[in-house]
């Protein structure tokens, strides 16, 4: 029901619209995203389901090079 909405809303209004609908649980549903601890939670969910590799570089924010540091310092250490 909420992607339903969510995208109704893309089609009927706009991304920004669709966006502001767009909660907490959608996103961890979809994503592994938020603090790095966060992060390393939902990757090892995905590691004990059969992820064997971790495409992020498209969706990883505004500064990259910070972001892919955080990911090999903080995150990877407590997903493996």
């Amino acid at each position: 029901d909420e992607m339903a909405r969510v995208s109704r809303a893309v089609v009927e209004q706009g991304v920004t619209a669709g966006a502001a609908l767009v909660t907490d649980g959608l996103i961890d549903a979809f994503a592994a995203a938020g603090e790095p601890e966060h992060v390393a939670a939902g990757l090892r969910e995905y590691v004990d389901a059969g992820l064997r590799g971790v495409l992020a570089w498209h969706v990883i924010g505004p500064d990259r090079s910070r972001a892919l540091k955080l990911l090999v310092d903080e995150v990877w250490p407590h997903v493996g």
